[in-house]
């Protein structure tokens, strides 16, 4: 039987909360693990936000995704953890 709209908006809604949330977990677990690198010493954050910005630099001129919107998602991606790098504590 197929679903109504409803029902339809319903699994639509919950799987884009679910992924969303992900995200944002993923993006807090990488931003502790930065820092807790730089409270060690074991990096610099100056020098790895540089790093990270030639990394999204190379992306944006050399990778080729079937879809322009796969290439925006992962220069949106980039700018995200930078904003987060340059977040005051």
């Amino acid at each position: 039987m197929p679903l109504n709209h409803e029902e339809t908006q319903a699994i639509v809604e919950g799987t884009t909360r679910f992924a969303m949330e992900g995200d944002s977990a993923t993006r807090l677990l990488v931003g502790n693990l930065v820092a807790f690198l730089v409270k060690k010493g074991l990096i610099d954050q100056d020098e790895y936000l540089q790093e990270t910005l030639k990394t999204k630099e190379f992306l944006s001129e050399n990778y080729e995704p079937e879809k322009e919107s796969d290439l925006k998602m992962v220069e949106n991606i980039f700018n995200l953890h930078i904003n987060d790098l340059k977040a005051p504590d």
